[in-house]
């Protein structure tokens, strides 16, 4: 790139026993799925980030701490 740096695609997958399997740079799948129209992206709303906020907003209304992570999975060989 022009300042230098460098862009990367996802070459790597992996796969562990408690996780199961997996690719790098792979994001998270929605939930909630927010159609967004022409309209509203050429008026520079965002109606994806305005659910998020809201359902953001309800969680924290309606949790008094964090959330059970439960035990961490192990990664160690065997």
């Amino acid at each position: 790139m022009v300042d230098g740096s460098v862009t990367t695609q996802p070459e790597f997958s992996f796969w562990f026993r408690d996780v199961g399997y997996a690719v790098e740079n792979y994001g998270t799948e929605p939930d909630i799925a927010i159609e967004i129209s022409p309209d509203q992206a050429v008026a520079g709303l965002d109606p994806q980030l305005e659910k998020a906020i809201e359902v953001a907003l309800q969680g924290l209304a309606t949790t008094d701490g964090l959330p059970d992570f439960g035990p961490p999975p192990n990664l160690a060989p065997k």
